[in-house]
């Protein structure tokens, strides 16, 4: 790797949580509440966070990565006011802005400049001056023999005479006879003592009397290794053991080498299929899985295309919408784990009244969030039908394609919507909706707007005019939907 200043740098692949778009150069701070996360402050000289710059030239938008610098060198920082060289950076009032100031450091300093500029490249500390002191302790007069200095939390300082003994006891180390007992200091050997209140009394070196071991077992905690048994304590990890009337094993903790959840399900009452819910509408909502509910079905279909237009000006067949695509998948959860989906309510709008071509279905996903492993499942909606060119001479055109799945155990494209074929004037067939795993196609009539599927995820038929001079519409695609069966 070429050696340049960047090569330098402490960077980090951080996800903006702050809210908003940041740029190249804007000042950030460690979200202390999202993992790898970070986000902007307000406060000036910010002391308590670690803190970096946007190293991405076209800046980080809200919810998205990018790499952040937190110490080393960077090609810029954004100020609120330029810097002359050599000054300190701390955080400013103002979002993703920092503030430069002259000698001496302040809390909260985290870079210093390295040119004049309102946006100079600097070195950053990689840490955030804690709160530094200051002042100076000071006293007048002469201190006289045996007095001792004694600070008040101010500049300020008091003197005070010792009493018989202390400063000769003062040069005895901690420990030896003669010298000051101190907390958390030797005793020595006093010649006598009271330990009503005492604590902390060493067992294997501070009792005496004891049998052989006893000292030793008694100082490991009980369930470890070499400790005593207990009556209702932990055994710990015992080199052997006969348990023929234990009872109260605990399914769920007390057995080793089940796969994950296999121990919760066997306290389960029961196996198999507990519930099923239908899902047919939502926006990035949330599925939330059930109290004793550790594995999932999914069945994910997308919306059907709708059908083309009919024109009045002649007779006209168009063709039916394309189904959408439909995927499965089995999936191991916890319960309150969650899962983030999108069904569209409806499917693709059938082409308005006239030579048009249906709209496409929209696409339904299920994802599991991070915390239940990241997969996800889409079903893309099936397009719109064609509609025909007016006339009266041999024409067709071909239905809509059906949509794709991927992310499933089984992924099946949808079927593709009904061509429609004119022999003649007045003669001819439209495309029917394609049907989908989860409901019918949109049937077909002559002159008229014909009838949306029946289900989820089939394409609208297409409109159909044989004689008249009124223009039809093609009919809408079926929804999506997800179907969730869950099993204990």
């Amino acid at each position: 790797m070429p050696n340049t200043a960047l090569n330098r740098t402490t960077q980090a692949l951080l996800t903006n949580k702050s809210g908003g778009n940041l740029v190249y150069g804007d000042v950030v701070v460690l979200d202390n509440t999202n993992a790898s996360g970070f986000t902007t402050t307000t406060s000036a000289g910010l002391s308590t966070r670690g803190i970096g710059v946007i190293l991405e030239p076209s800046g980080i938008v809200n919810n998205a990565s990018g790499m952040v610098a937190i110490g080393g060198w960077v090609p810029q920082v954004n100020l609120n006011t330029a810097s002359t060289v050599g000054q300190f950076i701390r955080t400013h009032t103002v979002a993703g802005q920092g503030t430069p100031h002259s000698s001496p450091q302040l809390e909260g300093d985290f870079a210093v400049a390295l040119t004049a500029s309102a946006t100079p490249p600097a070195m950053l500390f990689g840490v955030a001056n804690a709160p530094i002191g200051a002042g100076n302790v000071t006293a007048a007069g002469t201190l006289t023999s045996g007095s001792l200095v004694i600070g008040q939390g101010t500049q300020a300082v008091a003197v005070t005479t010792t009493g018989t003994g202390i400063v000769t006891a003062l040069g005895v180390n901690v420990g030896s006879a003669g010298a000051p007992v101190l907390v958390n200091g030797a005793l020595g050997t006093p010649s006598s003592g009271t330990l009503t209140s005492a604590t902390g009394l060493p067992i294997s070196t501070g009792v005496s009397g004891l049998g052989a071991n006893i000292a030793t077992a008694l100082a490991v905690a009980v369930g470890s290794a070499g400790a005593p048994v207990i009556n209702g304590g932990a055994l710990g990890t015992p080199s052997s053991g006969t348990l023929t009337s234990a009872t109260g094993l605990p399914i769920t903790t007390g057995v080793s080498g089940l796969g994950t959840g296999v121990g919760a399900r066997l306290a389960a009452t029961g196996f198999g299929p507990v519930s099923m819910q239908v899902l047919t509408s939502g926006t990035g909502a949330t599925y939330t899985v059930p109290a004793g509910v550790y594995r999932i079905k999914v069945r994910v279909q997308g919306a059907g295309g709708g059908g083309g237009g009919a024109d009045g000006t002649a007779t006209c067949m168009s063709a039916g919408g394309g189904a959408g695509g439909y995927a499965e998948k089995i999936f191991a959860v916890t319960p309150a784990g969650t899962c983030t989906y999108t069904v569209p309510s409806a499917g693709g709008a059938g082409g308005t009244a006239g030579p048009n071509t249906g709209t496409t279905g929209g696409t339904t996903t299920f994802n599991l969030d991070t915390g239940l492993g990241g997969v996800a499942v889409a079903c893309v909606g099936g397009t719109g039908g064609a509609s025909m060119t007016t006339g009266t001479s041999i024409s067709g055109t071909s239905g809509g394609v059906g949509g794709t799945a991927s992310g499933g155990d089984l992924n099946i494209t949808g079927n593709q919507g009904g061509a429609s074929v004119r022999w003649a004037a007045g003669a001819g067939f439209p495309g029917p909706g394609a049907a989908s795993l989860l409901g019918g196609g949109g049937a077909i009539g002559p002159n008229t707007t014909n009838a949306v599927p029946n289900g989820y995820g089939g394409g609208g038929g297409g409109g159909w005019l044989t004689t008249g001079t009124a223009d039809y519409a093609g009919a809408a695609g079926a929804p999506g939907v997800i179907i969730v069966e869950e099993y204990n």
